[in-house]
């Protein structure tokens, strides 16, 4: 990695523990989506049951930043926490570009522009594969 920048072979070295990290990642916000629902229906708990429920809230979401701030310490960025998507910023001919990458797919395969977003999205080709 050169500079904070990634090239596709950088990104895909970074895989194994993104994959690992995001698992665990999701587990987090499956656990806060069952916690807030469950005080959605705070009418039907108890006082001591609802403070249980809320300080069981704050551990999740500490640990959950927790989480995002170990994965974005590798020098990548959640874009999104729901499809496990994640951007590596790279320099492609000078210009700055994200890599592109969402769990399940086998490597990085894709980039778009620093303004752009998963819609954008191109395929990396082995003539702009000369990233750094």
């Amino acid at each position: 990695m050169a500079e904070g920048y990634f090239t596709p072979q950088d990104a895909d070295l970074m895989l194994p523990k993104l994959v690992d990290a995001l698992k665990h990642l999701t587990q987090l916000k499956e656990a806060l989506d069952q916690i807030q629902e469950s005080l959605n229906i705070s009418g039907e708990l108890s006082i001591v049951e609802f403070s249980r429920q809320k300080r069981r809230l704050n551990r999740v979401v500490s640990d959950l930043y927790r989480q995002i701030e170990e994965i974005e310490e590798l020098g990548c960025v959640i874009k999104d926490i729901d499809t496990c998507l994640v951007d590596f910023p790279a320099k492609m001919f000078d210009r700055e570009v994200w890599l592109c990458w969402r769990l399940g797919e086998p490597r990085v395969m894709y980039w778009h522009g620093k303004d752009e977003g998963f819609t954008s999205r191109k395929s990396i080709t082995d003539d702009i594969s000369r990233m750094a």
